[in-house]
């Protein structure tokens, strides 16, 4: 994906000292087997704002969804990418990315099927990063904080402090805060970030995606800004669970396979900041030994992250072999998935 981006970069907007009055943004949104009403909400409340174009990325493998999306898109006026298949988070992003760098604007907002946000939290992070962006500040991204839908906990920002990666409490903040990563749902992307960065890395499929964009972004002097004003209610996981007094947020087994493999593959990676390897490698280990032991179905959470362990030592990437859908009770053709 980067290199398609090195090829479109001729086609990426400058940055204007002012911008137009007209401007207009991306919205993209990636759906798979959505509920129909969160969806329809989030499609809602961009179609209420004036300077939104709506690019709706469907990874829908029934065709009671694919129905379900089509319908959901027809009431819009929005642009539809149905791939019949789970191309994964990253994939479907970039798709809609080279739609935004096609059409020459300068913003891309990524949301996720069940995120919501209104026409004033749009036009703060948009005021946020054009206000930036005319400073001659070089921001790739800014974006919400995020409260969970379920149990209206916040949830921190990252940072990088004296060589570990610290938790930044959203809640008791304001102002404006320099961060590590941000959440891809809810983010704002300039494109003139993405047109040198490059797009979101398709080898991970799907988890800690936004992640590596920007902890990439950052290795290329660019900042990455949260707005603690803005708040995004978003489900974060499957489902929370109360542990010895504590909620935590638990995934299906399957997805966290994905978890585990991506951690180790971020963690083999040498272009990371070395304390960001060892975070990556603490949260799998956590993960794994917790919910191992705490979270039922435990069997299947093992099998799954045992899995996503080898993998990923063995840096296999893409989307799992035993995740794909079978044909007729035929499995899908092994795929290759060492990485390079």
């Amino acid at each position: 994906m980067e290199a398609s981006m090195e090829e479109d970069r001729s086609q990426a907007p400058q940055e204007r000292g002012r911008a137009d009055a007209g401007l207009r943004v991306a919205a993209i949104v990636v759906c798979f087997e959505p509920a129909i009403e969160r969806l329809q909400a989030c499609l809602k409340a961009l179609d209420d704002h004036p300077a939104v174009d709506i690019i709706l990325v469907d990874n829908s493998e029934s065709r009671e969804a694919q129905q379900a999306v089509a319908g959901a898109k027809d009431t819009l006026t929005a642009e539809l990418i149905c791939n019949g298949e789970n191309l994964g988070v990253a994939e479907a992003q970039n798709q809609g990315l080279r739609r935004v760098l096609a059409r020459g604007l300068p913003y891309a907002l990524l949301l996720d099927q069940d995120s919501c946000l209104s026409r004033t939290d749009i036009d703060t992070l948009l005021g946020t990063l054009r206000q930036l962006t005319q400073c001659g500040e070089r921001v790739a991204a800014v974006g919400p904080s995020f409260v969970d839908a379920r149990t209206s906990r916040p949830f921190p920002f990252l940072r990088s402090d004296a060589g570990r990666v610290r938790r930044i409490d959203a809640a008791a903040n304001d102002e404006l805060l320099d961060c590590d990563v941000l959440i891809s749902s809810g983010s704002l992307l300039s494109m003139a970030a993405v047109a040198q960065v490059g797009g979101l890395d398709s080898a991970l499929f799907i988890d800690y995606v936004d992640y590596e964009w920007c902890l990439r972004a950052r290795a290329r002097g660019w900042r990455v800004v949260g707005v603690p004003s803005v708040r995004m209610s978003h489900e974060l996981g499957d489902e929370v669970r109360l542990v010895f007094g504590r909620q935590v947020v638990v995934h299906r087994p399957r997805r966290q396979y994905y978890l585990i493999r991506n951690a180790l593959l971020l963690a083999r990676r040498r272009s990371l900041p070395r304390h960001w390897r060892l975070h990556l490698l603490g949260r799998a280990l956590r993960q794994f030994v917790g919910h191992t032991l705490l979270c039922a179905p435990r069997d299947a959470r093992l099998r799954w992250m045992l899995r996503g362990a080898i993998d990923g030592m063995l840096g296999r990437h893409g989307r799992s072999e035993v995740d794909r859908p079978r044909v007729d009770g035929v499995p899908p053709a092994p795929v290759q998935q060492t990485l390079r």
